[in-house]
């Protein structure tokens, strides 16, 4: 695996979900499809690199994130959304400390979870379709592989902040 790889997707990642609706967009598929941001990520940065993953594919990436996510990433997640509204006699500014002391280990542990998807890059193949038709292919196959049609307007939001 080329390091330059890993900060190059976590550089489109930061820069592509800072776009309009993009976070809304993947959160949404994340809270209400169980769609896996990173992922999500990873197949739209894919389709700029002309890669198309078909479900099996999707499969196989799946299970290389799914300890991690499951472990690692989730758990951070679910502490610092807990902490966000938690009622304690505890100084707030103390509370909010420590919750972005979360955040940044959450920022870190999403990190490796990139790292863990980029070393499966070649679980693709090259595509000469446009890289919209490629990034719609890849999503749909994700939504195939979730067991679910991921609505085609969310999809259409992340598909259209590509350029």
């Amino acid at each position: 695996m080329d390091k330059a790889d890993d900060e190059k997707f976590w550089s489109f990642s930061i820069d592509f979900y800072g776009r309009d609706g993009v976070q809304d967009a993947c959160l949404e598929l994340q809270d209400r499809h169980d769609g896996d941001v990173n992922l999500i990520l990873f197949l739209l940065w894919q389709a700029l690199q002309s890669m198309e993953f078909d479900r099996a594919a999707i499969a196989g990436l799946d299970r290389s994130l799914s300890p991690w996510r499951q472990g690692v990433v989730e758990p951070l997640r679910s502490i610092r959304r807990h902490m966000k509204d938690l009622d304690t006699d505890l100084r707030p500014a103390d509370v909010e400390d420590l919750r972005n002391s979360v955040k940044e280990l959450e920022l870190k542990s999403e990190f490796l979870a990139q790292r863990l998807l980029v070393a499966k890059k070649d679980a693709g193949r090259k595509s000469r379709q446009s890289k919209e038709i490629i990034a719609h292919r890849n999503l749909q196959a994700y939504g195939d592989f979730l067991g679910r049609l991921l609505p085609r307007d969310l999809c259409d939001l992340l598909i259209g902040n590509l350029s």
